[in-house]
């Protein structure tokens, strides 16, 4: 029996992959930022210091999945120092310390920030180009960790949706009361689910294959897109649906990542946008 633990089993991902893992038979341990959730098998950390994490010395622990991240990328470049510590130091500092407690398979949750967006389908050997200080600290911490140990496994995603989702929920809750909204034409998704998520880390956990992989939606669409789709499901005037750009004309900033890893590996397909559309309600 697998023994997975869950840094940040309190996030969105983490808590699917917790339910995803027990339904599957796992040993599931976590880690949570709130005192007051602590229990037997989920330990307190405060990703603001790391040095202070300590695991009971009867647990024993065979993978670990990093879900905790400072991941809003407006909030990464306004704070940057604090994102470092939760983005890089913390991982890094956490990883020498699993290492040398239980030397186990690691796997690290990264983003396509990783890449500048400028072209679709980037490849898992591609070199990172990052364009903001959030990608810039996973391609940072990606490297670090590599350094530490061997038995790593990087998943870089593109932008997950679910019912819970702040944007999702925001536009749905301002086009019900007849508010506009102003989504991009030149912003683009490749979305992909917490179920794709889930699936693909306990794969990844199971066959304990090092390298890189990606998991992407099958497309980019256009923020805009996917707001003319919400609107159409909840019923209201597209009028208040009011297409804008984000950037320069004629520019496109994409989001999609090449799968042939997932795809070879996992036996993992890329999902099409309207079967994760359809999760969202």
């Amino acid at each position: 029996m697998q023994n997975i633990l869950i840094i940040g089993a309190d996030s969105t991902i983490g808590a699917h992959l917790k339910k995803h893992c027990d339904a599957h038979g796992k040993t599931v341990y976590g880690t949570t930022r709130h005192a007051n959730r602590c229990t037997e098998t989920t330990f307190f950390l405060d990703l603001l210091n790391p040095d202070a994490f300590h695991i009971p010395y009867h647990i024993t622990i065979d993978t670990v999945v990093f879900c905790a991240a400072m991941s809003t990328i407006k909030e990464c470049e306004e704070n940057k120092e604090k994102s470092y510590q939760i983005n890089v130091t913390s991982p890094i500092t956490l990883a020498t310390y699993l290492k040398n407690r239980f030397n186990p398979f690691m796997i690290f949750l990264s983003s396509n920030a990783v890449f500048n967006g400028s072209k679709p389908f980037c490849l898992e050997t591609e070199p990172p180009c990052p364009i903001n200080y959030y990608g810039q600290c996973k391609v940072e911490t990606e490297k670090k960790l590599a350094k530490i140990t061997n038995k790593l496994t990087i998943l870089r995603m593109t932008k997950v949706l679910h019912p819970d989702h702040a944007l999702i929920k925001k536009w749905i809750h301002d086009l019900k009361n007849g508010e506009k909204i102003y989504p991009f034409t030149d912003l683009m998704l490749a979305p992909i689910s917490l179920d794709m998520v889930s699936t693909a880390i306990e794969k990844l956990s199971a066959l304990k294959k090092s390298g890189i992989f990606h998991l992407s939606g099958k497309q980019d669409i256009t923020y805009a897109e996917l707001a003319k789709m919400i609107g159409k499901k909840i019923n209201v005037n597209e009028s208040l649906i009011i297409q804008t750009q984000d950037i320069e004309p004629n520019i496109k900033i994409y989001n999609s990542l090449a799968t042939h890893n997932t795809q070879k590996i996992l036996s993992l397909l890329s999902q099409h946008h309207e079967n994760v559309f359809s999760d969202l309600f």
